[in-house]
């Protein structure tokens, strides 16, 4: 085995091992929103388990593949800027993943990374929902 391969592997068991960082600061608290009328609760992503969601729906419905270096770089950096939109059996039906950055001196610039929202939940407002409450905390 090459020594690339090694390290990569190496690299990818104590990527998907360690905890993000949202998990040990962040605490997110009630739910953001919640859309009675579709029984969508929007919130704050919180840990792990949310990680498999995010990629899975990204995966169904974004045509770019992204590995899972990509998740964590967002995710862990910008953990109060991940939000998902869950069902009322917890499943998630949309998600929205960000950064913000400082540029040019005290200029804040938002990046929407990834916007998704499962087949059978468009055109309810969520990929909406997700728009303006992020814009809020971009603010």
């Amino acid at each position: 085995m090459s020594e690339d391969v090694k390290l990569s592997t190496e690299l990818n068991k104590v990527v998907l091992t360690e905890k993000c960082r949202s998990e040990e600061e962040f605490q997110p608290h009630e739910p953001l929103f919640k859309d009675i009328q579709n029984g969508i609760t929007f919130r704050q992503y919180i840990g792990e388990s949310d990680l498999n969601s995010i990629i899975n729906l990204i995966a169904n419905d974004l045509s770019e593949p992204y590995s899972i270096y990509t998740y964590r770089y967002f995710i862990y950096n910008w953990p109060k800027l991940c939000l998902l939109a869950v069902s009322e059996d917890d499943t998630c039906v949309g998600t929205i993943v960000c950064k913000m950055e400082t540029h040019l001196e005290n200029v804040r610039r938002g990046y929407i990374a990834m916007l998704a929202v499962e087949k059978n939940h468009r055109r309810i407002g969520i990929g909406l929902s997700h728009s303006i409450l992020i814009n809020f905390y971009l603010t």
